[in-house]
């Protein structure tokens, strides 16, 4: 029994870290091409509307959660991201869609992490949520800083598929993996859940992230 849950956490860690290192790209990609892509075709006054509505959509997270129950929400936002997510680096080369799935990669995050954060909390498994988010930042950091300070996500080409399908597809399994318990109520996932999808989440996904922007204000 001891070793059956071990290698339960295992894959709830492995999980929680691929899962966000997968969302810092899913943020980065849907900030930049949200400028890119369609802030050059939309009037000043405009130009904030279309990824403040994709934002509010993502944080309807816990309604959609509701609504779909915690069993199937973390295979069905877990799959949901994985393929947004994977598409997104195919199509990376066509403007429109990847704009698009790119958007629906960082709703469906925002999607999955709370029903992760809830099925880790019912299966005893809420220690690895810390640990899976530092390694899932830290992941993003040492990408970024073996490629120079680019981001991973935004690459073109083969590259960038390759990436993008192993990536998704090491997440999407790992998601799989995972057995959630059913409970007549909800588990309380507690408020630092809302610091994490808050004001941390947010600083470390968009300037601690970003290896020149550090250095830039750092001048190290």
């Amino acid at each position: 029994m001891p070793e059956q849950r071990e290698q339960g956490e295992n894959w709830w860690l492995v999980t929680a870290t691929l899962g966000v290192w997968l969302g810092v790209h899913a943020l980065r990609t849907y900030l930049a091409l949200s400028v890119w892509n369609l802030a050059d075709e939309l009037p000043l006054e405009l130009k904030g509307v279309p990824p403040a509505a994709v934002h509010l959509l993502g944080l309807l997270a816990w309604p959609a959660l509701r609504l779909v129950g915690p069993k199937r929400a973390l295979a069905w936002f877990g799959n949901a991201f994985f393929a947004a997510y994977a598409l997104g680096g195919v199509f990376a080369n066509a403007d429109l869609l990847s704009s698009i799935l790119s958007f629906a990669a960082w709703i469906l995050f925002l999607w999955w992490l709370p029903a992760f954060l809830d099925a880790a909390v019912r299966a005893g498994a809420k220690q690895v949520i810390a640990p899976g988010a530092v390694l899932g930042i830290s992941l993003q950091v040492a990408g970024q800083t073996l490629l120079h300070g680019l981001d991973a996500p935004l690459l073109r080409g083969i590259s960038a598929a390759v990436l993008a399908i192993v990536l998704g597809g090491a997440f999407g399994w790992s998601n799989l993996k995972l057995r959630v318990q059913e409970e007549s109520r909800p588990a309380p996932i507690g408020r630092g859940a809302v610091a994490l999808i808050g004001p941390w989440l947010f600083l470390e996904l968009t300037l601690f992230a970003n290896i020149g922007r550090v250095g830039q204000i750092s001048g190290a």
